[in-house]
């Protein structure tokens, strides 16, 4: 029980954090969109992606443990908790994950939208 409770709170966690990154971190911000980071060869990307390892790893360990039901509540926490500090990416978030009827596979968000 305790690990699933570690596995959800650490899933919620990676989302806000990187929701927090992409808003707050990095070595240049663009008015109104992503702070940057360097990730080699002239090549800038959002800092989120340092957090992104750690939301899959978590978001694989919830669905596995709990089920999907309990990732997409993960999910909406991690974007209601990220609404005060970017309320743009907390709602795209919410809307890629909560698709009625026709849920979309993790891995199409995960190499096509970059969530």
């Amino acid at each position: 029980m305790l690990i699933k409770v570690i596995a959800v709170a650490v899933f919620i966690g990676s989302i806000f954090g990187a929701n927090y990154m992409i808003s707050n971190v990095g070595t240049v911000c663009v008015p109104d969109g992503p702070c940057l980071i360097p990730v080699g060869f002239g090549i800038e990307a959002p800092s989120g992606i340092l957090a992104i390892g750690i939301a899959f790893t978590a978001r694989d360990a919830v669905q596995r443990l709990l089920g999907v039901r309990w990732a997409i509540g993960a999910v909406v926490v991690g974007a209601g908790l990220s609404a005060g500090i970017a309320p743009t990416l907390a709602m795209a978030l919410v809307r890629l994950s909560c698709c009625p009827r026709r849920w979309i596979s993790p891995y199409t968000l995960r190499y096509n939208v970059g969530i």
